[in-house]
């Protein structure tokens, strides 16, 4: 049987009975209402069976439809309440009132394991959500949580079960008043640029500062992190970026002297050519800056096509800018760009500085990267440097026996220097950056003598 995608979305499916995607929505709201108006908790169920398309190529599609109409019956049992839906071919979502996500996921395994009996062979993976009164009246934030669970159960092996608060501070929902909100921003831009200092390890001197752009208050974000990613998710990263770069040159002039400027650019914004050679030149022209003072922070963490981020970034190089790539052993497209893109400064991420004093992985880390840079002539930078204990393994990091000494020739953190609007107080070496030593504890025998 051929299954009309517009038939699911706005009808019923002719093949599982169930209502489609427009159903959904409608049911979705009122549930929210009902909810909010009872007092009780809803959750909401996504799942997708696995693999659907390989399946129907191996056993025939007849037996998929089998395995559809088997999943749906197993959902739409409304002895408790449920109400199921097909949203898409391989895809169904059901709510589930008056339970907790807790709850709500061992029910939902109770009628998958049903669903699977009569065919051992499939597997289905889900994300599960839940509003409870005060989460406000929006149908669509339990919705997009429910599907960000759903994603991260696909992220972390399919075939499982994944509840939103066990993923909440991993992922970042966007909901139409979000979305709205950032519109709202590029439309009538309210930003603050905050500087943080990179230091120099080996002149224990002033190296640069980043540039971290930050929302007005009002427009609701959590934090400039879920500012970038909603920008990124509906496609309007690469305008954002260009005007927090313009933001950021129009502040150039109060850098202290001999500083250079890291600027973060997406690489969605090399990739539209809102952040070209041509822009920063223009943008730097009042500002007395030299191109080789602007070190632009490309991070590995993307899904541009990397042959086309790594020819729009080699531009900058030709025109006298400089390079840094951001995030280094966070993600997996790294050694390719190291490989490819000539960068002046490599920033090891946080995630593996932290773990230096524990971890024999993370030092590994460190010192491959480490010969790395020394090969190509750049500079590695360490971020994240949050204790004493962490910056002074940073600072003689020569005992891992790397060639150059020492390995590692620059340091940022909020140990030495949190993001601040007023940069006129930055101070001009390390030493100075770090905060003062508490007094010592008298102890008994200064106490006697005191007296």
């Amino acid at each position: 049987m051929t299954v009309n995608p517009t038939a699911i979305a706005t009808g019923t499916d002719s093949l599982t009975g169930l209502a489609g995607y427009s159903s959904s929505q409608v049911e979705l709201a009122a549930a929210v209402e009902h909810a909010n108006a009872c007092g009780e908790a809803l959750s909401l169920a996504m799942i997708d069976v696995d693999r659907l398309k390989i399946f129907n190529d191996c056993f025939g599609k007849p037996h998929g439809d089998l395995v559809l109409r088997q999943l749906a019956d197993a959902l739409a049992n409304a002895a408790d309440g449920w109400m199921a839906f097909r949203t898409g071919g391989d895809s169904f979502a059901v709510l589930v009132p008056g339970r907790g996500e807790d709850d709500a996921k061992q029910a939902l395994a109770e009628r998958l394991d049903r669903a699977c009996q009569a065919e051992p062979s499939v597997s289905f993976t889900s994300g599960i959500a839940t509003h409870v009164p005060g989460d406000g009246d929006d149908p669509s934030v339990l919705w997009e949580r429910a599907s960000a669970s759903l994603s991260e159960s696909k992220r972390s092996g399919r075939g499982q079960i994944v509840i939103y608060s066990d993923v909440a501070k991993f992922v970042t929902v966007v909901t139409p008043s979000k979305v709205k909100a950032l519109r709202s921003l590029l439309a009538e831009p309210r930003l603050e640029i905050a500087f943080q200092p990179i230091w120099d390890l080996g002149n224990e001197c002033l190296l640069g500062m980043e540039a971290l752009a930050r929302p007005w208050s009002g427009y609701g974000f959590e934090g400039p992190a879920e500012m970038f990613v909603i920008a990124e998710k509906i496609g309007r990263a690469h305008e954002l970026d260009a005007m927090c770069v313009s933001a950021t040159l129009s502040r150039a002039r109060e850098l202290p002297p001999g500083a250079q400027l890291f600027l973060n650019v997406n690489p969605q914004s090399l990739v539209h050519d809102t952040v070209t050679p041509e822009f920063l030149l223009a943008g730097i022209e009042p500002t007395g800056l030299e191109p080789s003072q602007i070190v632009l922070e490309v991070t590995e963490q993307s899904d541009a096509r990397l042959d086309v981020v790594v020819d729009r970034a080699n531009r900058f190089v030709d025109h006298g800018f400089r390079l840094a790539l951001d995030d280094v052993g966070a993600g997996n497209a790294g050694l390719a760009m190291l490989c490819e893109m000539p960068v002046s400064y490599i920033k090891l991420d946080q995630s593996v500085i932290s773990q230096l004093l524990t971890s024999i992985q993370a030092r590994a880390v460190l010192i491959s990267i480490a010969l790395f840079a020394f090969r190509v002539d750049a500079h590695l930078i360490a971020e994240g440097i949050e204790t004493p204990e962490i910056l002074e393994f940073v600072r003689n990091a020569h005992h891992l026996d790397i060639m150059r000494d020492p390995p590692i020739t620059g340091a940022q953190g909020y140990l030495l220097g949190k993001p601040s609007v007023d940069i006129s107080r930055t101070p001009l070496t390390v030493n100075d950056a770090l905060p003062a030593p508490p007094p010592p504890v008298a102890g008994p025998d200064s106490i006697a003598t005191a007296a």
